[in-house]
């Protein structure tokens, strides 16, 4: 090695390349290594238990949603089954040479009870 640097700095180096040699196959430098490695792994498992608890809770928020949606369009179909119902009903009960009283009591009877049916559909839609 043909150097200019005087020989006590040479052993000097020497002397410090052999202890980060001897540093880093130390058995305490691998537990060092392995503890780092382990914090790396930890916190990348917890960022990942973390969005998986997000998309969770949004799926949960998507399937209520959905189930609320399909209750309330159960109950409106089943409204409308019942207003088609009446409808029949005012039909077959209004007879084409009926007195006026009887139709007029069959007209208010229907009209009654749609009523009713909106203020449920109200009810439904709050």
């Amino acid at each position: 090695m043909d150097s200019k640097l005087p020989p006590g700095l040479l052993i000097i180096i020497f002397v410090l390349v052999s202890l980060q040699s001897y540093m880093f196959a130390s058995p305490e430098f691998d537990y060092v290594f392995r503890y780092l490695e382990a914090e790396q792994i930890g916190a990348i498992v917890s960022e990942q238990e973390k969005k998986a608890a997000w998309k969770t809770a949004q799926l949960q928020h998507i399937c209520e949603s959905e189930e609320k949606m399909c209750q309330r369009n159960l109950r409106v179909e089943k409204m409308k089954s019942e207003l088609l119902n009446l409808q029949i009903q005012l039909h077959d009960k209004t007879p084409s040479g009926g007195t006026p009283p009887d139709n007029e009591r069959v007209r208010r009877s229907v009209i009654g009870n749609i009523y009713v049916i909106n203020l449920d559909k109200e009810v439904i839609n709050k």
